[in-house]
């Protein structure tokens, strides 16, 4: 197939473009790309609608038809001075080369609006070279050029940048990639005989004798199709749901960081940092009554603690010399001799000799062991003195220097842990940032649990539909065997029926083949930009277009044993993909994913595998595209976008707004080497003065056939297209 081409592109006052303005935008062999640079503003956006418009007028804004809507989109790309002048007029037009059979033909394609009593008006002209084309073939013209981009495709082939790294976030890439790989492969025929097929069975089936049973037929079918659609739109409002609940948690996360970053403290936090200084202090003022206790008491007699032993013998012996003293005076001869005299019956001769002896002997019974001559008194203590000393060397005794140590060391923690958690009061923002981020961070959990709670009914609502679709479906085929039985139409419905069954074989066969062709080819280019060949090692499109992305792990059969029993033969073969799920099938020895799934769900001792041993198999662990950087997503994308393309082998001229946008600028210089030159015959980039500049225009430049530079004059209001590019100041 011959290449389309957009050999130009004229603009009245459009947008920013004020009069008639002019881009050649034709390539030769070896140079595809078109670079036009601009800067935010400079009319990039503009010129880049000013295209898709000119190919699908309504539809580029997807609308059936001319309606108000449409009308008011165009008044706000008609430039406003234009409507200044009583002839209000502002077109767009492309020069296109379509191939027609084997050969090229040039076409001119114009949308021209104006004034007609206040209401926008369009007129919608082609030239086939210089041959203006009547309304049945200006009809015929459309929907041939609908065949070469259809409208639903163009997204594929005319994106932002800026928005290519969403696609895969969408509930609606499913249907998209769905759309683009059967339209651009041809396989929609397959899909237009299928339903040919079905309408002619429901409509032969309108005889009177198959009247109940067709009827019944027809409403299974309308039946199944509303909840085919029914399951498609669950399934994207799944996605979203589920995306929207990963970002969610990742706001809420990042949020929490920043807040721990920033010193930030929530209330419940403050108030067991409070709670524990209150505990720090008591036990700060505990131990330091216990050291000071200790300084003011015992310290001094530690210190001395060797002088103690003989200061308490001294306090002893002078106890003692003074009860000695004491008695010697209360018990002196002259006493004793009284205390003789009053004796009744004693003999008074005897009483001075016996009244000196017992008073000696009592002395000498009650001398302290104290050399009395050289003994002198140092103390001298009062009785309550006494006790106060006693008591001092009785704590003396009990004192343990480890148990004060501790104490110490109790005191020293506690202040240390004090002066940090005072610190981290002190430095902690203002109450009232931390109460903006509580609530922020409870309207986030409360969505996140919002929206887990609706995931939860989706699945539920999805589940349900399946179910009610697996029992239209057997129901459907039980009318369908009912009609084969009967005589007047039997021969058409089955062959037709036959028909209608071999196109939907043939669309699942075309359809896998394509799948496997696209997901190894976009995990070619992806490793070739990415330049990690360990970074995923498989890609997957499964039979209804998910895009599922893997990394090579090792698993135990223990471990797969686990998985399956914890989360099911779904979940499981998503986890894998089918291709790991096969994989382990095969190295088992098992003949099938299902024989493999109930064989890993039974338990350890109904199991005929040996789980034990630690045998190990490398199979896939499924990668969520979230965890992708920007950059990295945007990548990916465009190498699905790549090999879908490519093995459609369609030649369709291919348009990026801001290229770059997300991407690093460690892969900037791959895509620019890798991607643009080869993914279109005619690659048009527009760029602003951060993208393609400096080191990835020159890898451009050999592929590069003109280069334009949109300028815009705040002055003026308009923009100027010069040839050129930015006057470079970065590297």
């Amino acid at each position: 197939m011959r290449p389309m081409k957009i050999k130009s592109v004229k603009l009245y006052n459009f947008s920013s473009y004020v009069g008639e303005c002019e881009i050649n935008l034709d390539t030769v062999p070896g140079k595809n790309v078109i670079l036009i640079g601009g800067n935010n503003g400079a009319g990039k956006t503009s010129l880049f609608t000013a295209v898709k418009l000119a190919l699908y007028g309504p539809q580029c804004f997807r609308f059936q038809d001319r309606n108000n809507q449409y009308t008011a989109r165009l008044r706000g790309l008609i430039n406003h001075d234009a409507f200044l002048s009583a002839d209000m007029r502002s077109f767009v037009e492309l020069r296109v080369g379509l191939p027609v059979g084997r050969h090229v033909t040039d076409y001119t394609i114009r949308r021209e609006w104006f004034l007609q009593e206040k209401s926008l008006g369009e007129r919608f002209t082609v030239l086939a070279g210089d041959t203006q084309l009547g309304e049945q073939d200006l009809d015929f013209f459309q929907n041939y050029l609908f065949t070469v981009i259809p409208p639903n495709m163009f997204d594929l082939f005319f994106f932002d940048g800026e928005e290519v790294g969403k696609s895969l976030s969408s509930g609606r890439h499913r249907q998209f990639l769905k759309e683009a790989v059967l339209t651009l492969s041809g396989f929609d025929t397959f899909g237009l005989l299928q339903k040919f097929c079905r309408t002619f069975v429901s409509s032969e089936q309108e005889a009177e004798e198959f009247a109940g049973t067709a009827r019944q037929l027809k409403e299974t079918d309308d039946g199944i199709a509303a909840l085919e659609e029914l399951i498609e739109r669950e399934q994207a409002r799944l996605e979203d749901l589920r995306v929207q609940h990963a970002q969610r948690s990742a706001e809420r996360t990042q949020l929490e960081a920043g807040f721990s970053r920033s010193g930030g403290l929530r209330e419940d936090q403050r108030r067991e940092i409070e709670s524990e200084l209150t505990a720090l202090d008591g036990v700060k003022t505990e131990n330091s009554r216990k050291i000071r206790g200790f300084v003011e008491t015992l310290m001094p007699v530690f210190i001395t603690r060797d002088l103690a032993g003989q200061a308490q013998k001294q306090l002893h012996d002078e106890k003692l010399v003074q009860q000695y003293e004491n008695v010697q005076a209360l018990l002196s001869p002259a006493a004793m001799r009284q205390i003789i005299q009053d004796i009744p019956g004693f003999q008074a001769g005897r009483t001075d000799a016996l009244a000196d002896a017992l008073a000696g002997g009592i002395a000498d019974h009650l001398r302290p062991d104290v050399d009395l001559a050289s003994f002198s008194r140092i103390h001298d203590l009062s009785e309550e003195q006494e006790q106060q000393v006693s008591a001092i060397m009785t704590n003396l005794r009990n004192f343990s220097s480890d148990d004060m140590v501790a104490v110490c060391r109790t005191r020293a923690d506690a202040s240390e842990r004090y002066d940090a958690l005072t610190k981290k009061l002190r430095s902690a923002m203002p109450q009232s940032e931390a109460e903006e981020y509580d609530g922020k961070l409870s309207r986030l959990s409360a969505a996140i649990h919002s929206m887990s709670a609706s995931i939860g009914e989706a699945e539920a609502r999805l589940e349900q539909a399946k179910a009610d679709l697996k029992r239209q479906t057997a129901a459907r085929d039980r009318l369908g065997k009912a009609l084969q039985q009967q005589s007047r139409y039997q021969t058409a419905y089955v062959y037709t029926d036959r028909i209608r069954r071999m196109m939907e074989q043939l669309l699942s066969s075309a359809a896998k083949e394509k799948r496997g062709q696209i997901a190894e080819l976009s995990l070619r280019v992806f490793r070739q930009i990415i330049r990690k060949d360990d970074y995923i090692h498989l890609v997957e499109l499964d039979d209804d277009f998910n895009v599922y992305i893997y990394k090579k792990q090792r698993y135990t059969l223990e471990e797969l044993s686990a998985l399956m029993r914890n989360i099911g033969p779904d979940a499981f073969e998503r986890r894998l993909g089918v291709t790991g799920a096969d994989m382990a099938a095969r190295a088992l020895g098992l003949p099938s994913r299902q024989e493999l799934y109930a064989s890993l769900s039974k338990r350890r001792d109904e199991n005929q595998l040996s789980l034990d041993g630690g045998r190990e198999l490398e199979l896939y662990s499924r990668i969520d595209l979230e965890q992708f950087s920007k950059g990295e997503k945007q990548v990916f994308v465009l190498s699905l976008y790549w090999a879908i393309i490519k093995t459609s082998r369609r030649r369709i001229p291919f348009i990026i707004d801001t290229p770059f946008a997300r991407i690093d600028t460690e892969h900037r210089a791959q895509l620019s080497r890798i991607f643009f030159p080869e993914i279109s015959d005619q690659v048009i980039v527009l760029s602003t003065d951060e993208e393609v500049v400096g080191h990835y225009r020159e890898i451009l430049k050999p592929f590069t056939a003109r280069e334009y530079l949109l300028e815009y004059d705040a002055g003026s209001s308009r923009t100027n297209v010069r040839p050129g590019y930015f006057n470079e100041v970065r590297p």
